[in-house]
């Protein structure tokens, strides 16, 4: 037997290593379960091959599923992405519970890599399984993830009716913890909307929630969008200091995900500054960490990227610019970090 909580042993030991972490990828993971996954999944990984040509179709879709972390947070989308698509293909398929969480990974993987398209495809594919299945977790779960969608291509009205059905069900559920996902959507779309005080307060609620639940990774999520928020609105000393309380726990979860956001967040507070070099540079550091992650920004982050993109080079010029951007693109991790908490 393999000693308890390492990713080791046979075929069966292992899987039930990741069943005990992630009992249910539709529903948020323990932080502590979340970095172990992170960090040791690649041993789940190795034996997929083996799992999918014994024909353990119903194994190998959880195993898919539960090693979202390792996917989303250990910065392994792409290759998560070719799991699920691997998986969903075969001639015979998982129960739609499986199928269902499997579909909105799937999806999930899609739409941080910024194919709207296949996301949507595969949320609304997950809406019918889960519904199939009977299986109201799973339904939430891809409700929230085609409000996302919508926020993309700018239907906010829509974003926020999927949104409030995903809570709803969370809401009759009794779970606080999922709720959060849902209601971080509602502050997004107003965040999108330009509605600086509504999303305000939408992210101020959640970040409340995150703390007293004691979800470190939801709250340097809600504090980074808090510091474009305030970065918006001019107010730069908070959202300096929000910018860096994001990333300082980015940083200790070491999430592949969450750290590009962070760092381009603060690039958007120096150029408000008028600190244009730093803010090029960072830029050039935040879309380095995108590459490496196989991951593109997501559509409030983007706009206002592409705002202190515009306002940087005009005031620099293109070639300085320029200049500025790719010494930061060709960071290594560490000295991203280090770079974005410099002063």
């Amino acid at each position: 037997m393999p000693a308890p909580g390492k990713a080791a042993g046979t075929i069966d030991e292992r899987l039930s290593w990741l069943a005990r972490l992630v009992p249910d990828p539709s529903l948020p993971v323990a932080e502590t379960g979340a970095a172990e996954v992170a960090r040791d999944g690649g041993s789940i990984v190795d034996l997929l091959e083996v799992v999918v040509e014994a024909g353990r179709i119903e194994g190998a879709s959880w195993a898919v599923a539960r090693l979202r972390p390792y996917w989303v947070n250990g910065g392994n989308v792409e290759r998560g992405r070719g799991w699920t698509k691997r998986v969903l293909a075969l001639p015979r398929q998982a129960s739609p519970a499986a199928r269902a969480r499997l579909l909105e990974v799937g999806a999930t993987l899609a739409f941080e890599q910024g194919d709207e398209a296949s996301a949507r495809t595969l949320f609304t594919e997950g809406v019918a399984a889960a519904r199939e299945a009977g299986d109201d977790v799973a339904e939430a779960v891809s409700l929230g993830g085609l409000a996302r969608c919508e926020l993309v291509a700018g239907n906010l009205d829509a974003a926020r009716t999927a949104a409030r059905a995903c809570e709803a069900i969370h809401v009759a559920r009794g779970d606080e913890v999922a709720r959060i996902f849902p209601l971080h959507v509602l502050a997004y779309a107003d965040y999108i909307a330009g509605d600086d005080d509504g999303a305000r307060a939408g992210f101020l609620r959640t970040l409340t929630m995150a703390r007293l639940l004691g979800i470190r990774a939801r709250q340097a999520q809600e504090l980074t969008n808090l510091c474009s928020v305030e970065t918006r609105a001019a107010n730069l000393d908070e959202a300096e200091s929000l910018g860096r309380e994001a990333l300082e726990i980015a940083v200790e979860l070491d999430h592949g995900l969450l750290l590009p956001y962070c760092v381009i967040n603060l690039a958007g507070v120096a150029s408000a500054r008028g600190q244009h070099e730093r803010g090029a540079y960072l830029l050039g550091v935040g879309d380095g960490l995108l590459a490496t992650a196989a991951t593109e920004l997501n559509p409030g982050t983007a706009i206002e990227y592409r705002r202190h993109r515009a306002n940087s080079t005009a005031a620099l010029g293109a070639d300085l610019f320029a200049q500025r951007y790719d010494a930061g693109r060709a960071q290594t991790r560490e000295d991203a970090v280090e770079a974005a908490r410099k002063k």
